[in-house]
């Protein structure tokens, strides 16, 4: 055992700031954490830009704080008074996700589930009587990175009707292509105007005509730039094929293939509330032709998306921005969508006219 007088003197600091952080002649240590410029080095002048690489771009951290306002929003229960406490004893903490709507027959909720606390999304169907959840058990094994997966459906009365909820993966801060595109949420003047609704039959002289109105908005659509990036067109095709594909290969159609149905959360395009036709009616269904209805569904969302107007009724006009504005590729495949003879169309046809676009997406 060491003696206590080999031990070495125990040196006890005055209080204050430690030592290392003192000035630099009373601490070894302060030259190497502070150590000055070489007086043999000017001044030196920093790139431009270089401050900016160390920190977050402001378009990331506002997603990331959109997000975290979706996952952490709390609902007033005095604003919704006839929200249930839970579904089941499974979810809790019910938040509507849309504006209520008279006489709705679906509605969106958020909640939590009681025992991992993980965020779902809950499509409530009002009045639901029928129990025939066969393609619904099918919708569950549907797993692809643009399909809004379906995790579990049950029937319940708390919402003191009979109802059906369908639980899907929660996905927040998503946007619908309605939203981001087609209505003037990112926008400009000249879209909304191409985007807004204009009764053909109203009594008001300054009314705009349907054709007219339509084609002079694409026209200044064109001039003032409000047109999608054709890269941007490619991006929602080729990952809306690929799901559609999925779904196809699973002997199942979507049948809700429209601008209020697909999402976007930054670069990814999911589409959401697979299986919700299904349940709504749940009697047989032609699948083959119903697979033909989606390729016509998405000729024309890429037709609207295109024009940036869900207002295409007049095809030529339309078609003629799309061959003005854009490659010939992009033109037929959307000529192919649309088209409604020739025999059966599939997915896998589009492949020659995607080429190597394909591979951009590849993630």
């Amino acid at each position: 055992m060491m003696s206590l007088a080999n031990r070495s003197p125990v040196v006890f600091l005055p209080p204050g700031p430690e030592a290392c952080l003192g000035p630099p002649g009373l601490s070894p240590y302060a030259t190497q954490m502070y150590a000055c410029a070489p007086v043999h080095m000017g001044p030196m002048s920093s790139k431009p830009g270089l401050a900016a690489t160390f920190y977050m771009p402001d378009t990331i951290r506002s997603e990331i704080y959109q997000r975290n306002e979706d996952v952490f929003l709390q609902a007033d229960p005095h604003q919704y008074p006839e929200l249930p406490d839970n579904l089941e004893n499974m979810y809790a903490e019910l938040i509507p996700l849309e504006d209520p709507v008279p006489h709705a027959i679906a509605t969106t909720y958020r909640a939590a589930h009681c025992e991992t606390g993980e965020n779902y999304a809950l499509r409530r169907l009002h009045g639901y009587t029928t129990m025939n959840t066969k393609r619904l058990d099918a919708w569950k094994q549907i797993d692809h990175p643009n399909v809004v997966r379906l995790e579990d459906h049950f029937t319940t009365k708390a919402f003191n009707d009979h109802s059906m909820v369908l639980v899907y993966q929660y996905h927040p801060s998503s946007m619908t292509v309605m939203n981001k595109f087609l209505s003037g949420g990112a926008a400009n003047t000249a879209s909304e105007a191409n985007s807004a609704f204009h009764d053909p039959f109203s009594s008001d002289p300054d009314a705009p005509r349907p054709y007219t109105h339509q084609k002079n908005a694409m026209l200044r659509a064109v001039a003032c730039g409000a047109l999608l990036p054709e890269a941007v067109l490619w991006s929602i095709l080729v990952q809306l094929t690929a799901a559609l594909r999925s779904i196809h290969s699973a002997g199942l159609a979507c049948r809700s293939l429209d601008p209020t149905k697909v999402v976007m959360n930054g670069c990814r395009v999911r589409i959401s509330w697979c299986g919700a036709i299904d349940a709504l009616h749940p009697n047989a269904v032609d699948i083959t032709q119903a697979q033909q209805d989606d390729l016509t569904a998405l000729g024309r969302l890429a037709l609207a998306l295109a024009c940036r107007t869900i207002h295409c009724d007049n095809l030529a006009a339309s078609m003629d921005l799309v061959s003005r504005s854009y490659s010939a590729d992009l033109k037929n495949l959307i000529l192919y969508l649309l088209s409604s003879s020739g025999g059966r169309r599939s997915v896998t046809d589009l492949m020659p006219m995607i080429g190597a676009r394909f591979y951009t997406q590849v993630t």
